[in-house]
């Protein structure tokens, strides 16, 4: 049980920096915003939105070369351990609070 919660401290961590650093740019620096839905002010970019900005070979997932967070976290998110990050191994938000253990 303490991994998962691990895991979840992690996760919880990596999507906070990607969320500061999408934020930190503004608007005008952050072209893969399309101002319309999910990622809005005050929201995490959405899994779409992250691969917009950080695919820079335009494949449809990020490598780990691509992946603005640490290697270890990277390792932690590519669930099927084939080098990449693909849209359904994004994080589609934080951990749900409320349980401990």
């Amino acid at each position: 049980m303490r991994t998962n919660i691990n895991a979840h401290i992690i996760f919880l961590a990596v999507l906070l920096a990607i969320a500061l650093m999408v934020g930190c740019a503004g608007p005008q620096g952050y072209s893969g915003h399309s101002g319309s839905g999910g990622g809005g002010k005050d929201q995490p970019p959405t899994k779409e939105e992250l691969l917009t900005e950080y695919d820079k070979d335009h494949d449809g997932r990020l490598s780990k070369a691509e992946f603005p967070g640490p290697d270890e976290h990277f390792s932690l998110l590519d669930t099927n351990s084939d080098g990449y990050l693909e849209a359904d191994e994004l994080p589609d938000g934080p951990p749900k609070r409320g349980r401990r253990g």
